[in-house]
């Protein structure tokens, strides 16, 4: 009996491994490969007013004229409230929407004004333009530093509450394509130079305008507030 019992177990073995060596496998492979397109961030700075090397308008802003205004050639020659156009603006060419900073550097002297001159008191050290700053931007900070007020702006609209501008009140500017917000609104229209009492400042006081960009997504959440993304460029080198 055990005898019969272990041919039958040895018989159906054998099926089993002949079965299992013909056996064909429902099988399936998939792969899936994702395409990622890494953006840029890139900005252009101009200023409306001056193009190839002459206003705009050159011709009709001039002193001679009675604007106030002065032409390319004119202003290498300034005099006492010279008024200059210049409207910096910032235009987003990249494929990233951004945060746009603007850094002013204003050349300081101490040269007398008209009214110092007047009083007869000593010149200060003051800054030799002056200019106002349209709606849609903000000062984060201004500096003396090597004989200039080193200014810094952020484009950031509407009302603000409190010192500090957070980042939800920072304006994105958007990536180029986009149906609107590409174009900031300029930083100022003009510049004017103090009123002078003399010829004793430096000869060429040159203002100089220098604009940043960051990506608007994914900045860590630790960057609350203009100042600590500002600070992201000094971190990494300007």
């Amino acid at each position: 009996m055990n005898k019969k019992k272990t041919i039958i177990a040895a018989a159906i073995l054998a099926i089993v491994l002949l079965v299992g060596g013909i056996l064909a496998y429902f099988t399936d492979t998939e792969e899936k490969t994702n395409v990622f397109t890494i953006g840029n961030i890139d900005i252009e700075l101009s200023e409306a007013d001056w193009i190839e090397g002459q206003f705009n308008n050159d011709g009709v802003w001039t002193a001679g004229e009675g604007t106030g205004y002065y032409s390319r050639t004119e202003a290498q020659n300034l005099t006492p409230n010279a008024v200059i156009p210049k409207a910096p603006i910032v235009t987003n060419v990249g494929s990233n929407d951004a945060y746009v900073f603007i850094k002013v550097n204003v050349p300081m002297d101490d040269a007398k004004t008209a009214a110092e001159a007047l009083a007869g008191t000593d010149g200060v050290s003051k800054e030799i333009y002056t200019f106002e700053v349209n709606n849609g931007w903000r000062q984060l900070s201004r500096v003396e530093t090597n004989g200039t007020a080193e200014y810094v702006f952020v484009y950031a609209g509407g009302t603000h509450t409190g010192d500090s501008i957070l980042k939800g009140e920072m304006t994105i500017l958007n990536k180029a394509g986009s149906n609107s917000g590409t174009v900031t609104p300029a930083l100022f229209n003009e510049v004017k130079l103090i009123n002078l009492a003399g010829q004793d400042v430096q000869s060429q006081p040159e203002i100089t305008v220098k604009a940043y960009a960051i990506q608007a997504d994914n900045i860590e959440s630790s960057k609350t507030n203009a100042e600590l993304i500002f600070g992201l460029f000094a971190a990494q080198g300007e």
